[in-house]
């Protein structure tokens, strides 16, 4: 028999270890469908600066181009356009099969108050009065189905004075 060092024993014992963590592991290949509702992908992906037809160049993103270079906070009618008729405000309010205001509208217990109420929650961050819940009623059922209603909705509540903090 072989006398082994108090090294050579921890090392076999360490090697061990990392085997019988290494059995623990497993790989596994999961191919998710994520909504593009907005698109969800990570900020270090943007192209810094954005192109000049971005959001965030429109909304005053400096060029990058000298050391210093400072946002201009002046409202512009380009920013005004954006927000009405832009792309960004358009998937915004679009309502996608994998949020949880589609099986309110769609599913087997539509609740169209139950939606109502979550929308302003999502966009203005409150319940709507009485009042605003039979508004959102009214512009909800003026369109072909609830869908496209309540995509108009969040239309109206992302371009409210309220959203956009203006008095």
């Amino acid at each position: 028999m072989l006398a082994k060092s108090a090294e050579e024993i921890e090392a076999e014992r360490m090697l061990a270890e990392r085997r019988q963590r290494q059995a623990d592991y497993f790989d596994r290949f999961v191919k998710t469908v994520i909504d593009d509702n907005p698109k969800f992908t990570s900020a270090f992906l943007m192209a810094s600066p954005a192109p000049p037809e971005h959001f965030l160049r429109v909304f005053g993103q400096p060029g990058r181009s000298e050391l210093g270079d400072f946002r201009d906070e002046s409202a512009t009618m380009r920013q005004q356009l954006m927000i009405l008729n832009g792309r960004l405000v358009h998937e915004a309010s679009r309502v996608g099969e994998k949020e949880p205001v589609y099986n309110l509208l769609t599913g087997k217990n539509t609740d169209l108050n139950q939606a109502i109420n979550l929308a302003y929650r999502e966009i203005l961050t409150r319940n709507p009065s009485t009042e605003e819940v039979e508004l959102a009623k009214e512009v909800i059922s003026a369109s072909e189905d609830q869908l496209a209603g309540m995509s108009d909705l969040r239309w109206v509540l992302l371009n409210s004075n309220e959203f956009r903090f203006l008095p």
